[in-house]
């Protein structure tokens, strides 16, 4: 195996001292530009390869930007797409971890990147209960770890770090009120609430904020209306066939599904048994999956690019003292609508 070249190397390569090499390699201004660009050809003609454990030693910085999220899914492919591009372009390296919404696991993430002296973290929660949410800011406010938390858990919270994404009740209500501007009253909701784990738990709360949705902008959710499947993926077809052995005049005339993957196997089942969308029903769904449909899908937008993009910048802020850290400073993402064609007027009973 070849051995690393050092700085030294370099330096009696070029006949300079270490210093001025080292000083060179990391663009120092004090070293002229002709010496500088003598120092990098040289560099790069004996293949340098910088050591970033030695520099992070000498300038108590690491260069590293830890990301803790609770999976793999595509909800934070966007935001994380976002994170590497606009970090890497500062010159960090994003090490990212994924706890499968295991609690102990992501406590030992958050402890090893802290352990690791990392330079910040970005972090989206596997749940905001408040005790674990507190326990986990008051270790990284410890050790003054810059952090920026996906997610706004209950403003009675008084939390050190970060907190960016969307007001979740205000996203269903943009929602509702999309399907209200066509003229629907008559709204199901479906959601996958019969999931085990850490998912169910998610649909539950989701639910929860569906209902107080509902009531802030005016509708009446029967409970009838409301349609809870034991299947966050294939789901839409459970509901599918239930309407199709209804009559026709007992349907709602649309359906909000709590997630894109719901909304999209609703459709895609309804085109199976004959119904069309949205002239006989309409189906609008909530982003998780960005690319649903091929664009077709009528969604609510969570904007998960943009919150990506806001977070690594306010965490380059803080790692660069730009921008030091408030004490419990939160920034709203707003949603949007993401057109398509599974939304129109509601049927003529």
């Amino acid at each position: 195996m070849p051995r690393k070249i050092t700085i030294h190397q370099i330096a009696k390569e070029v006949g300079l001292n270490a210093s001025t090499v080292s000083l060179a390699l990391r663009g120092d201004p004090k070293v002229r530009e002709k010496t500088r660009d003598r120092i990098l050809e040289a560099a790069k003609r004996m293949n340098y390869e910088p050591n970033n454990l030695a520099r992070s030693l000498s300038n108590g910085r690491t260069r590293i930007i830890g990301v803790m999220l609770s999976d793999m899914s595509r909800f934070y492919e966007e935001s994380l797409e976002a994170v590497f591009t606009l970090g890497e372009a500062a010159g960090f390296t994003i090490s990212v971890r994924f706890c499968s919404w295991d609690q102990a696991r992501e406590k030992a993430g958050l402890h090893s990147f802290v352990s690791n002296r990392i330079d910040g973290i970005i972090w989206g929660p596997t749940d905001y209960n408040t005790a674990e949410i507190a326990e986990m800011d008051a270790l990284l406010h410890k050790f003054e770890v810059p952090t920026v938390m996906y997610g706004l858990p209950d403003d009675t919270q008084s939390l050190h770090c970060y907190q960016i994404g969307l007001d979740m009740q205000k996203s269903i209500q943009v929602g509702l009120a999309h399907l209200k501007s066509y003229g629907h009253t008559d709204i199901a909701l479906l959601a996958a609430t019969e999931v085990q784990g850490m998912f169910g738990r998610m649909y539950r709360r989701r639910m929860a904020m569906f209902r107080d949705a509902f009531i802030a902008e005016g509708l009446h959710l029967d409970d009838r209306r409301i349609f809870e499947v034991g299947d966050d993926n294939c789901g839409g077809l459970d509901l599918a066939l239930k309407l199709s052995q209804m009559e026709r005049s007992q349907w709602p005339t649309a359906i909000f599904a709590a997630d894109d993957l719901l909304a999209r196997e609703l459709v895609k089942s309804f085109k199976t048994l004959g119904v069309r969308v949205p002239e006989e029903i309409s189906v609008i769904g909530y982003d998780v999956f960005p690319w649903a449909m091929g664009g077709q899908l009528c969604s609510v937008n969570l904007n998960t690019k943009e919150i990506g993009e806001k977070a690594i910048q306010m965490l380059l802020k803080c790692i660069n003292s730009e921008h030091p850290q408030q004490f419990d400073q939160r920034v709203e993402v707003l949603p949007q609508i993401r057109l398509g064609t599974t939304c129109g007027r509601p049927r003529s009973r």
